[in-house]
């Protein structure tokens, strides 16, 4: 009768060695995912991506300086460009640094393609946020008066609320193409009134794989594309580096795409 009150101090010891154990064994593996989360972003990622972005060069893109002044005042012309990016309340823009572009001549003009690293405050972290982003853009006046408007695919609503908050931007639902609606979300500036040419709709549904998961071919999709138009040009981006060659097939078919359909508008 006596060794049972004497055993309990010893099993309750080892069960508590024993959580203690579990615990550490758990907290090691979460900083161990936070380290190769951080090693993905900041240093794998972007190498993945420099070299995907070099193999272009074969392909009849030719480098331009990143400090090129036609690009830098593209870029700046097109900005807010990433509405998944939380602005803060004081709307202060994320700083831009271009890393890398290349450009090639078409009919409607210069077509850049560009790595920059984007580095401001982020309202969803409540802390500066740096990250490497790809983008398409093509400084050209357009067929059409767009004003300013954006183009998400529609499962993105949530996570650009805030921002689409901050810059006053409302949901465009009049003159959409049948079947767009339900794929995609256009926002437009407060008060205006653009019509989204129809050739530009379709050729959005035709690029949807590379917007909306599952659908159409694996390994195109890129979360978080953002379109850009303006009435000096328009963008598209994707905030992170792309890494494989069929994901930059993807990104650089829809450009082409985006691209015809503004100049049949």
């Amino acid at each position: 009768m006596t060794r049972g009150p004497r055993l309990r101090p010893l099993a309750s010891g080892r069960r508590a060695a024993y959580n203690s154990a579990r615990d550490m064994l758990w907290l090691g593996a979460f900083g161990l995912l936070v380290v190769l989360l951080i090693l993905w972003a900041a240093v794998i990622a972007p190498r993945m991506g420099k070299k995907v972005f070099a193999g272009l060069e074969a392909k009849g893109w030719h480098t331009v300086a990143p400090e090129d002044e036609t690009l830098r005042s593209a870029l700046d012309a097109l900005r807010p460009l990433n509405l998944g990016h939380s602005l803060p309340d004081d709307g202060r823009l994320p700083e831009l640094t271009v890393l890398s572009a290349l450009a090639r001549s078409g009919p409607d003009g210069t077509r850049y393609l560009v790595q920059v690293r984007s580095c401001g405050p982020d309202a969803s972290v409540r802390a500066n946020v740096v990250s490497t982003n790809t983008l398409v853009l093509e400084p050209r006046r357009l067929g059409f008066s767009p004003g300013s408007v954006y183009v998400l695919a529609r499962d993105r609503e949530t996570r650009a609320r805030r921002t689409v908050e901050i810059l006053g931007l409302q949901s465009l639902e009049t003159g959409l193409d049948p079947g767009f609606r339900g794929q995609f979300m256009v926002l437009q500036e407060a008060g205006a009134a653009p019509r989204l040419p129809s050739p530009l709709q379709q050729a959005l549904l035709a690029s949807a794989d590379l917007f909306i998961h599952g659908a159409g071919a694996s390994g195109r999709h890129l979360p978080n594309v953002c379109v850009r138009l303006t009435p000096s040009g328009w963008a598209a981006l994707v905030p992170e580096p792309i890494v494989t060659e069929t994901q930059m097939q993807a990104f650089t078919d829809t450009a082409e795409r985006l691209s015809q359909g503004l100049s049949a508008a």
